[in-house]
């Protein structure tokens, strides 16, 4: 049973990330049309030839219909993918807590401890969605209401490049004992420092 379980994760996460690279191959895939809409752009910008790189473009208006459109239906399939497992998570935080409240068997201390878990749990999932899915929503549709956010592409890699040493600070936050775990290293090593000056 185990390994039928651990075959059907195996399998979801395959089709996933074949869904999604098939998502931008049919709907992104940067063909002649579209490396030549943004050549220009991408030259003054990176000093390279857009013509001889490998990239996703959606063009929005400025292109063939089939282009167009094909980046519309691209770029709804992709934000609802998102937008759904971002919905996913408030609604099984929702149902986490109803069961919480309803739980009368468990002691005090375990519904403590799943709130605190529950709260970090909360604050691991709010950082990623400012992280990741505001810039990505930023990205996809900044171009067409014809909006430059250049200052959040810009901020956004280093969000992205700086989020897993962000994400242990919510654990370490929230929770007592990993808190308590921290400021006592820290007061012991305050401490060996200060007797060895």
């Amino acid at each position: 049973m185990v390994h039928a379980l651990w075959f059907s994760r195996y399998i979801c996460l395959l089709c996933m990330s074949y869904g999604i690279m098939d998502v931008c191959e049919f709907f992104f895939y940067g063909d002649y049309e579209r490396k030549s809409y943004v050549h220009d752009s991408f030259k003054g910008l990176y000093h390279e030839d857009s013509l001889n790189m490998t990239m996703v473009v959606a063009l929005y208006w400025e292109g063939s219909n089939d282009a167009v459109v094909r980046s519309w239906i691209g770029v709804v399939i992709v934000t609802t993918s998102t937008v759904y497992s971002m919905l996913l998570y408030f609604v099984l935080g929702h149902k986490i807590m109803k069961k919480l409240k309803v739980q009368s068997s468990l002691s005090e201390k375990t519904i403590n401890l799943q709130r605190q878990l529950f709260n970090a749990l909360t604050i691991q999932t709010v950082i990623p969605i400012c992280v990741s899915l505001m810039p990505c929503l930023a990205v996809w549709f900044g171009p067409v209401f014809l909006l430059d956010f250049r200052w959040v592409y810009l901020s956004a890699v280093i969000a992205v490049s700086i989020f897993p040493s962000i994400d242990p600070i919510a654990l370490i936050f929230f929770l007592p004992a990993l808190r308590k775990r921290v400021l006592i290293t820290r007061i012991l090593v305050t401490h060996v420092n200060s007797h060895l000056n």
